[in-house]
């Protein structure tokens, strides 16, 4: 079932979550809070790859923290 616009904003956050255990780094370091939230409520639906890696990029993630989490985000939020 896809996800109601409740869970919408938790979507970058479990994904960057599981990322970050994965490479073993805090959470906050792969993606700051702040940006998981904007990311999750300014793209539209059913983001392609380049949208997510455009805001992610407008919104300070560096080139390193977009090439981990961009993919991984995108795919969590064209659930929605």
């Amino acid at each position: 079932m896809p996800a109601g616009p409740r869970t919408r904003p938790h979507l970058p956050r479990r994904r960057a979550g599981g990322l970050a255990e994965q490479l073993r780094l805090p959470q906050e370091n792969l993606l700051s809070p702040a940006t998981q939230r904007r990311l999750a409520w300014e793209v539209k639906p059913r983001p392609s790859i380049g949208q997510v890696t455009d805001r992610l990029t407008a919104l300070g993630a560096r080139p390193w923290q977009v090439e981990r989490v961009a993919d991984a985000i995108t795919r969590s939020l064209r659930t929605v």
